[in-house]
């Protein structure tokens, strides 16, 4: 330790004494010492000579010289300090190392003006990295805050590739999109290109692609390459120092690599990858984002297409109206620029263009009829769903093609309109673009076609209640008319036309009647007042008379072209016709009258024309009653005969076959024919009558009748004789049915059912219960009109009815109890539940029958096939 003390202090001597030394203090010493002796030595040369030495003023001077060299002294060795104390901090070094210590041929100014252009050319430096850095962060915000959905993904990648090749300063680069897995396709796309020249052999970028591409993809963080990679040379220019490529994902399964190539002069390391890895994965993600928020719009706007057109279905909207609100919703939604409506007629089976219209133009004005054997419309209906035509030019021989002509399309989807199995007709979509509808397009259309249907449907039905509400109001304000009027007929026809021209909402409206062939005006309202009370007009004259003529109904909105126009009455009338409705008034097939409306605001609908027609029945019916009024004199002896006859429970069907002769030929009517004979008794009558009051029997034995007579006539039976506590029916005549014995099981078998309401009945009032029992029997009769001139009745002579009563007997052994003989039993066997009640004594002479009990009925499909099968046996018995 010593020995290196010694050591050191040599080497600072030497140092001290060499003028070698580049230390500033050392040599601002010397310097000063140099300044000091030697003006100390000139001070005492003048000292000598002058003879200064020995006087006092000379220790005051030199003492003065020695204050001041220190003084002196002192501020050179802070300036030396300060010096070294700057080098200390430039070079890191501790200053409290000796002041010797600076290296040899160079000095503490030369070491710090030497540090100090180090320290710029590291600000330099500094400075372009952070240059670069900031061109970096800048790229990275503008790709996050880059909205491409107006110019799509390809914008987004040319302006990342932008930013990259800016804040690298790289040559140029390039964006290679790779075919997916299941791609067939052996090259890649080049998406994009900047600098070509750092490219040799632009197609050597397949064998590059699928270098890079296998890589990459296996580096997320990117790939960096120089020349001594083999596939450098091949397809980099010699100017290229190296390469960096960095794979990423556009979205949809697809990816890219982004190539970046620097220059001679450049040496990129691992933060040039990182960048550009950040800068493209950051591009990525904002494609993928951007998707998303295109989905989601779209998604939206398909949304509110349909919440749109479900709004429409509950909305009371004309159809045009709605129409136009479908068109609205799916012109938001699609690439299109026309929808047409056609629609199926189901009276006519007519397919018309009812509604269609154009983003830009008017489109077609009118209503055309289509031909439906070379429709567009009536394919798509075949079909029952979707037709696309992604090019229109290319189809042949369709009937639209005229139309899509003038209206510019190239492509349409048209879809079947169809609810619940019938068809409404289609909807077509037209774009000007051939294949402007992809496949989301296509899917969506057939949602939106079938909330389409749902919302016409809708509309119709809501249309066809209204419309329906307005002719029942209109016809129950025509009854009520015609029920406080029913003798004032041209107050009855002013009230129907009064009423009529409001709701239809004319300016005018008349009521002529036929008498032989001239028509008379017997009511008239609105502008034409009473001017026009009385006018005549001749059959074939004018509207009302070529109505009257034809018997057809006329509308038209121009009629000042029609050559039925007679400008007379208009002159009479003081109103000038512009449209009419004019409908003729039949009665029993023959013209009785017309009812014209004039001038109504808009156009006459078909809605309006139901609504007078049934008007017109309605009026002509009361003309016709009013007529018939006269009548009913006459009539009524002939109507009390039929009602002394058939009374209250006899089928129309019997009064008819009167009706259709004449008195003499009623009293000799009788036929033999095959019917069933059905009685049916009650139980618990006998002790009703005793024990209530007669009003009470009256009442229930009412109440019986008409809950059985009723179900007789609806099993197309006819009431015969009533029996006191019952009554005697027969079926099969005088009208035949197929099977009248099954008629009369049915009937019986409903009774059962019913005959608890009216012991319920009887419980309340008398407090006895009901019961009954029905006994039925098939066979021949002499059936007809029974009696005297004055007194006749239709019923039933022979033995069935014999039998019939006979089978009544045994019925009193069970409460509410069907029984049937052995030929009705025959006839009915396949449709009914029945239990044989063995062999019964059916009159005097000891003959017995077979008796059933009828018990429920079958299942009418198995009863059928089991007939089926029974008579294909009985057939094969009979061959």
């Amino acid at each position: 330790m010593r020995s290196a003390e010694k050591i050191s202090a040599k080497e600072r001597f030497e140092r001290f004494v060499s003028l070698q030394s580049n230390s500033v203090f050392y040599r601002l010493t010397l310097a000063f010492s140099l300044l000091f002796l030697g003006s100390l030595l000139g001070f005492g040369f003048l000292g000598l000579s002058s003879g200064f030495l020995d006087s006092e003023e000379l220790l005051y001077c030199l003492l003065g010289i020695l204050i001041v060299s220190l003084g002196a002294y002192a501020i050179l060795k802070q300036i030396a300090h300060s010096i070294m104390n700057i080098e200390a901090k430039l070079t890191g070094k501790s200053n409290s190392e000796s002041i010797l210590s600076c290296r040899t041929g160079e000095s503490e100014l030369s070491n710090i003006a030497r540090l100090t252009e180090e320290m710029i050319r590291k600000l330099e430096q500094m400075h372009t990295a952070l240059s670069s850095r900031t061109l970096e962060m800048q790229g990275i915000m503008d790709l996050s805050s880059f909205d491409f959905l107006d110019s799509g993904p390809q914008a987004l990648i040319s302006m990342a590739m932008e930013k990259a090749i800016g804040a690298t300063g790289a040559m140029g680069g390039a964006v290679l999109l790779f075919p997916g897995k299941h791609d067939k396709a052996e090259a890649v796309s080049c998406i994009y290109l900047r600098g070509k020249v750092f490219l040799q052999d632009f197609p050597g970028l397949k064998e590059l692609s699928r270098r890079i591409g296998e890589r990459t993809l296996a580096k997320p963080h990117g790939l960096l390459f120089g020349k001594e990679d083999p596939l450098f040379d091949k397809v980099f220019s010699p100017r290229c120092n190296s390469v960096a490529a960095v794979s990423f994902n556009l979205g949809s399964g697809q990816n890219a690599v982004a190539i970046v190539t620097a220059g001679c002069n450049q040496d990129w390391d691992s933060e040039v990858l990182n960048f550009l890895s950040v800068m493209f994965h950051t591009m990525s993600c904002n494609v993928r984002m951007n998707e998303i928020r295109a989905r989601k719009q779209e998604m939206s706007r398909e949304l509110n297409a349909v919440l749109t057109m479900l709004r429409v279905i509950t909305s009371d909207l004309h159809e045009t109206e709605l129409f136009s609100v479908i068109a609205s919703s799916l012109f938001d939604l699609y690439p299109a620029q026309w929808l047409g409506l056609a629609l199926l007629d189901p009276l006519t089976g007519e397919l018309r263009l009812e509604n269609n219209i154009h983003r830009n133009t008017e489109g077609i004005g009118r209503v055309v009829k289509l031909n439906r054997a070379s429709s567009l419309f009536q394919r798509a209906i075949d079909m029952m769903g979707r037709l696309d035509c992604d090019e229109l030019e290319s189809k042949q021989g369709y009937f639209e093609k005229q139309m899509f002509a003038k209206l510019e399309l190239r492509s349409c989807m048209i879809h079947c309109l169809h609810l619940n199995g019938r068809i409404l007709g289609a909807i077509c979509l037209g774009a000007e673009n051939a294949s402007a509808f992809g496949t989301r397009d296509k899917k969506y259309f057939t949602m939106s076609a079938s909330v389409a249907a749902i919302a016409l449907e809708q509309n119709r039905l809501l249309a066809k209640e209204k419309r329906k509400s307005n002719e029942l109001e209109i016809l129950n304000r025509v009854g009520v008319a015609l029920t406080s009027s029913a003798f004032d007929i041209k107050r009855v026809l002013h009230h129907i036309l009064e009423m009529v021209v409001k709701l239809i909402g004319t300016e005018a409206g008349l009521i002529m009647l036929l008498d032989r062939d001239v028509l008379t005006v017997q009511a008239a309202k609105g502008v034409t007042g009473e001017n026009v009370a009385g006018l005549q007009v001749n059959l074939g004259q004018g509207i009302c008379g070529w109505v009257a003529t034809t018997g057809e109904v006329l509308v038209n909105h121009d009629i000042q072209a029609s050559p039925h126009l007679l400008s007379e009455i208009d002159a009479r009338a003081g109103v000038t016709t512009r449209s009419t409705l004019c409908i003729p008034m039949i009665s029993n097939g023959r013209v009785i009258g017309v009812l014209q409306l004039i001038n109504k605001v808009g156009k006459f609908s078909d809605d309006d024309l139901r609504t007078v027609k049934a008007v017109s029945s309605s009026t002509a019916i009361a003309l016709e009653n009013n007529r018939l009024y006269t009548e009913t004199s006459r009539l009524v002896e002939k109507e009390r005969f039929i009602r002394t006859i058939f009374q209250k429970y006899v089928p129309k069907e019997i009064v008819n076959n009167i009706l259709e002769k004449d008195e003499h030929e009623q009293m000799v009517i009788g036929e033999r024919k095959v019917i069933t004979v059905f009685n049916i008794d009650i139980r618990g009558y006998s002790e009703m009558s005793k024990n209530s009051a007669t009003e009470e029997v009256v009442e229930i034995l009412n109440y019986f009748y008409m809950k059985m007579g009723s179900i007789i006539l609806r099993n197309k039976g006819m009431v015969d004789k009533y029996l006191g506590d019952g009554f005697l029916a027969i079926f099969g005549a005088p009208l035949t049915t197929s099977n009248p014995a099954l008629d009369a099981v049915f009937a019986a078998i409903e009774m059962i059912k019913t005959i608890h309401e009216v012991s319920r009945l009887s419980i309340e009032r008398c407090g006895i219960p009901l019961k009954i029992g029905i006994s039925l029997n098939t066979g021949e009769a002499i059936v007809g009109n029974i009696g005297f001139d004055r007194k006749m009745e239709y019923t039933a002579i022979g033995d069935v009815v014999n039998e019939t009563f006979r089978i009544q007997e045994l019925t009193r052994q069970k409460s509410d109890l069907i029984l049937i003989g052995e030929s009705t039993y025959q006839l009915v066997k396949p449709f009914v539940l029945a239990h044989p009640w063995g062999m019964r004594e059916i009159d005097d002479n000891g003959s017995a029958m077979m008796v059933y009990e009828v018990v429920a009925r079958k299942d009418i499909d198995h009863a059928l096939v089991s007939m089926a099968v029974e008579q294909e046996l009985t057939i094969q018995r009979i061959q």
